[in-house]
């Protein structure tokens, strides 16, 4: 049994699977109604950017549905309007703040660190430009599992003898780009294993050698593999990150051979 509030919105996506080709349709829980109708074909990518386009039409719907809600109390009315604005002023803010973001990506000092790591999927540039400005100079770590370990993300151990004990992930160092890097990895899961690379990575990756190109491509197929074998959610996360961390010292020290 379901409680469906007056203003929740509930969308089921049908879908009938051909040989070449996928019928797609959306149903509209709350009123009860067929729409967005479509065969495409029959790949992954296209069945993401048919979720999409549906996610984008009903979230602008959304926004212009609920400006014209209006309240019998004056009271009521004028706290919803404050809620309101108090959510148009943050979604302006997070476009000003993305718009800075990029702008520093775009600094001499960092451009040419920020211009390698946003060719890894999952690395856009406000991830790229925070790690950048974390870490500065990636040099002082000898080795990959030197930035590892400072980065928290290898296990800790607490052995004697003969006796080997394995313990969680050791969490030290900086949270920040750990935190990012998890999140990357997870992002990299969700990427499309076939066919073609999205638009937004095949813009990020234009001006950069063949050489970086490849080296991120080969981070994202590895990434993804190792993940897919691990069903611990979190296990998983952190193995992600961890290998991201490595391609990252990789790449950001040139030994991308």
């Amino acid at each position: 049994m379901k409680i469906i509030t007056r203003n929740e919105k509930i969308l089921y996506i049908g879908i009938d699977v051909h040989k070449d080709t996928y019928s797609l349709c959306c149903f509209d829980f709350h009123k009860n109604e067929l729409s967005d109708e479509m065969t495409i074909k029959a790949t992954t990518k296209a069945v993401i950017k048919y979720l999409e386009a549906i996610k984008k039409k009903h979230t602008e719907k959304f926004f212009k549905w609920i400006r014209t809600i209006q309240f019998s109390e004056k009271w009521m009315q004028e706290a919803f309007s404050e809620y309101l604005a108090e959510v148009y002023s943050l979604k302006h803010k997070i476009e000003l703040m993305d718009a800075k973001i990029k702008e520093i990506a775009g600094l001499e000092i960092i451009k040419d660190k920020v211009d390698k790591l946003v060719c890894f999927s999952g690395i856009d540039v406000t991830t790229a430009v925070e790690t950048v400005v974390e870490i500065h100079d990636f040099t002082r770590f000898a080795t990959a599992a030197q930035f590892v370990s400072y980065l928290g993300l290898c296990p800790g151990e607490d052995s004697s003898g003969k006796t080997k004990n394995m313990l969680p992930l050791t969490k030290a160092g900086n949270k920040r780009v750990r935190a990012l890097f998890c999140e990357s990895a997870k992002a990299i899961k969700r990427t499309n294993p076939y066919g073609q690379k999205s638009k937004r990575i095949l813009e990020r990756q234009k001006n950069a050698s063949p050489e970086i190109v490849a080296y991120a491509d080969k981070a994202t197929k590895r990434i993804r593999t190792k993940m897919k074998h691990l069903e611990n959610y979190n296990v998983s996360s952190a193995a992600g990150a961890r290998e991201l961390a490595c391609f990252v010292w990789g790449m950001m020290n040139g030994k991308i051979a």
